[in-house]
């Protein structure tokens, strides 16, 4: 082979791979930019929902469970009353990851921003808001990709997984490390 070729072949894998390692990085700015210019159907085209609204109901029931066990025998009701809570809590978890699981809310959760739905009044809005974020992401394996939110304590607040889909594209598939 020519060194001509052998240059060319080398700068096309250095392009390739770089190309490869920022894509996670360009659809976050994609979607970024789509929720800006209220696009939706951009900004949804790379959140998988179905997985991403599983995922977080998984989470808060976990959270929820292990409350549950944490005060065991408090309430006085024993295994029937705790099983008749997690029903509850569980019916109503689904309801709201429904209700929450939405363009506006992931992206002020990516921002690290709690989500309209949790905050009781306007004082809470404001203060929220006023907090400031960092928001700081990689790679967690080849085909994982995690965005944490953190706050002005720099503890993450919410940490979301992207995969890769196809070897370009990836979409938003689940959540973790939801703080309580």
């Amino acid at each position: 082979m020519s060194k001509n070729l052998k240059l060319y072949i080398t700068i096309s894998l250095i392009l390739i791979g770089t190309w490869l390692y920022a894509t996670p990085y360009l659809t976050i700015s994609t979607m970024k930019k789509a929720y800006e210019n209220n696009d939706a159907t951009k900004f949804s085209s790379y959140v998988n929902y179905p997985s991403l609204r599983e995922s977080f109901k998984n989470t808060f029931k976990a959270a929820i469970n292990k409350e549950m066990m944490k005060d065991s025998d408090k309430d006085g009701l024993g295994n029937l009353g705790k099983a008749f809570s997690i029903a509850m809590a569980s019916a109503f978890i689904d309801s709201l990851v429904e209700s929450f699981v939405l363009p506006e809310s992931l992206v002020m959760m990516m921002e690290g921003k709690t989500p309209k739905v949790f905050e009781s009044n306007k004082k809470t809005a404001t203060s929220s808001s006023a907090k400031k974020y960092n928001i700081s992401m990689g790679y967690d394996g080849i085909d994982y990709f995690v965005l944490d939110a953190k706050d002005d304590k720099n503890e993450i607040q919410f940490s979301f997984v992207f995969k890769r889909k196809g070897i370009w594209g990836w979409e938003l598939t689940s959540v973790r490390n939801l703080k309580d």
